[in-house]
């Protein structure tokens, strides 16, 4: 099964303020979209989002509460439509994953996802009234596949997908319309 939404013609979305990378894209169930990237200027980065509805752009929006540095975004809807959008940032010598959900109209707080180790290389998927967050994180000397669901307005407890006794990366990950959740990544097992 597949399903296919029409693509919009190419265009600019971000402007020159910043140096612009690592988007990501959320097709609501309105037909919305939503845009999700890294800017960088002054020596930080920070998170900005636009959404188009019926043709216009929003005006971009900082997601992050404060500029940092910041690695990759992940955009995705809940069931109840609300824009979640990820990103990676160092603390120290570590990285964490942090999300924050856009509802009705308002940027709620910021949501620690993946403390434990130095987690990059995220992504999201959403589908069936859920939303699937996938990363790598390295822990005692290998990296490793974790994911966490979001169930309604709650985060599931973190699993740990890989299982071998290689380091495994770059994890991808889709939403099956009955809710089912499946993950894809590069590992050096065998």
């Amino acid at each position: 099964r597949a399903e296919v939404r029409r693509a919009h013609a190419v265009e600019k979305i971000t402007t020159d303020t910043y140096e612009d990378d690592e988007p990501s894209v959320a097709a609501h169930k309105d037909g919305s979209l939503s845009v999700a990237w890294v800017a960088y200027r002054d020596r930080a980065d920070r998170v900005l989002a636009r959404t188009r509805r019926q043709g216009a752009w929003s005006a971009p929006e900082e997601v992050t509460p404060e500029p940092g540095d910041i690695f990759r975004t992940a955009a995705a809807e809940d069931a109840e439509g609300n824009l979640w959008v990820f990103w990676s940032e160092r603390a120290g010598d570590r990285w964490q994953i942090s999300g924050r959900q856009k509802k009705a109209g308002r940027w709620q707080a910021m949501v620690r996802l993946a403390e434990a180790g130095s987690n990059m290389f995220h992504r999201a998927a959403s589908g069936a009234g859920r939303v699937a967050l996938v990363w790598q994180s390295f822990r005692n000397g290998q990296s490793d596949i974790y994911m966490r669901t979001l169930e309604g307005s709650v985060w599931s407890p973190e699993a740990r997908v890989s299982e071998s006794a290689a380091n495994d990366w770059e994890p991808a990950v889709a939403v099956a319309a009955d809710g089912s959740v499946f993950v894809a990544w590069d590992g050096y097992d065998k």
